[in-house]
């Protein structure tokens, strides 16, 4: 077994003797008496001498109340969640279509994104998307001039070598 068990096994061991030991050795017996002026008077008889000591208890009678118990308390809650709203595009917010802490659902309206600055956006890409068009042709066309040029080259490179 373990360690552990055996050593708590030894002190319940040891601690029910303790409890058992003041039965047989114990020498005091206790002896109850009701007085007339409803007092508890509690002596200790020792079998070898008079009571020496006494124990005098007094008691009173008390009369319950009921105790409202409620507690008024006041405060704010953190919410348990939260989460980040990421748009997909850019702009100026018109309108809000929600207030701090309510409830939204998968593919509610949060926002309402101002359409010009997206109309503006979208004209300076179609520039944008029009002069890399025309630089694309252009290295085409350029790419083309190279190659016959090249390939002009290597047939004059050639010549000289069967004349020689």
């Amino acid at each position: 077994m373990k360690k552990s068990i055996i050593v708590s096994f030894i002190i319940l061991i040891l601690v029910i003797g303790w409890f058992v030991s003041g039965q047989f050795f114990g020498n005091k017996n206790y002896d109850y008496k009701l007085s007339d002026d409803k007092n508890d008077e509690l002596s200790i008889k020792n079998d070898s001498s008079e009571n020496l000591n006494k124990i005098i208890v007094e008691t009173e009678i008390s009369n319950y109340e009921t105790i409202d118990q409620s507690i008024f308390l006041q405060g704010q809650t953190k919410s348990n969640r939260t989460i980040d709203i990421k748009s997909e595009t850019t702009g100026n917010i018109i309108k809000k279509y929600f207030k701090r802490g309510d409830v939204v659902q998968k593919n509610d309206n949060l926002i309402e994104i101002s359409i010009e600055d997206r109309e503006q956006l979208l004209k300076s890409l179609e520039k944008e998307y029009d002069r890399l068009k025309s630089e694309i042709i252009l290295i085409k066309e350029t790419k083309d001039n190279n190659i016959i040029n090249t390939n002009e080259q290597i047939k004059v490179h050639e010549e000289q070598i069967k004349l020689f």
